[in-house]
């Protein structure tokens, strides 16, 4: 019995749409290489279009969602291609739209004065990004927070003397300046409790002293102060950080206590109603190199 030889004919070619498509889709290393395979290969990836189409891939930004695992690619802007050189820093926020039923991202960016750029907002499954044309100079902090739906950063600067809490509604789609607890002057650091926003601050390092202020703003946007002390150490670590990052469903309070330099905290589960808690020790991932 004869084998049959099965041959391809010489004429065979990927469609160049393929290619490019395939091609875009790769880390820029890779693609100096790969100029090397054709003439045609070398003309394609020197192609400005092609330049511009492989940027646009790299810095396509993604939302994941932590619980399942999925993913979403979101539509790109041109701000996100913006010259490194020319920025400081780039920062997105997620909130809800509760007349909507539909989840958002705030797109904000800064250039070399530390002056807030632009602003962009999406909603998750729309084609594009719309411009936000009034929004606050500068003093938006990296670390924003999301409570009844609406959208908080930290003023970088001092107001007055006291600290200023930047305020973006997601549904008016419109930003005010709140001002932090009269009289305290230190920094803090902005959280979500049970629905509102908070500000916790540090107040006795030695003693484990914290003053977490509550403002319900649907109510009488007025602060309230609840005094925890939690004893952790005989001598506080260098470069203390206490930080609130969750709730539980019974409503106490997740924090998590150390030093920047060490991935190791310790994990505290607070009661607000007891002042009881609880605690172990978590170690955490080492932070990432770029901004998020």
């Amino acid at each position: 019995m004869k084998r049959r030889k099965i041959s391809r004919p010489s004429d065979f070619k990927i469609p160049v749409d393929v290619v490019f498509d395939v091609l875009k889709r790769l880390p820029a290393k890779s693609l100096m290489r790969f100029k090397a395979v054709s003439k045609a290969w070398h003309c394609l990836i020197c192609d400005p279009y092609f330049a511009e189409s492989h940027q646009k891939k790299i810095l396509q930004p993604h939302v994941l969602n932590l619980t399942t695992g999925e993913k979403m690619a979101l539509p790109w802007t041109p701000l996100s291609a913006v010259n490194r050189y020319e920025t400081v820093s780039r920062s997105y926020a997620m909130g809800f739209d509760p007349s909507t039923k539909k989840y958002v991202v705030i797109f904000i960016l800064k250039n070399k004065e530390n002056l807030n750029k632009e602003c962009r907002i999406l909603a998750l499954g729309a084609p594009s990004w719309r411009k936000i044309h009034e929004l606050p100079i500068w003093g938006l902090s990296q670390r924003n927070i999301y409570a009844n739906g609406t959208i908080y950063w930290m003023d970088e600067l001092a107001m007055n003397g006291r600290k200023g809490i930047h305020c973006f509604s997601v549904a008016g789609e419109k930003f005010e300046v709140l001002f932090g607890p009269e009289g305290v002057k230190s920094t803090g650091q902005l959280a979500q409790v049970r629905g509102c926003l908070a500000f916790l601050c540090l107040k006795d390092a030695s003693s484990g002293m914290c003053d977490l202020w509550r403002m319900d703003r649907n109510k009488n946007k007025v602060w309230t102060k609840t005094t925890i002390q939690i004893k952790l150490w005989d001598s506080p670590p260098v470069m203390l950080e206490i930080k609130i990052i969750g709730s539980t469903k019974r409503g106490e309070i997740l924090i998590t206590v150390g030093s920047k330099w060490s991935p190791r905290s310790k994990l505290i589960v607070y009661d607000l109603e007891t002042g009881k808690f609880r605690t172990t020790w978590i170690t955490c991932p080492s932070h990432p190199k770029g901004k998020v």
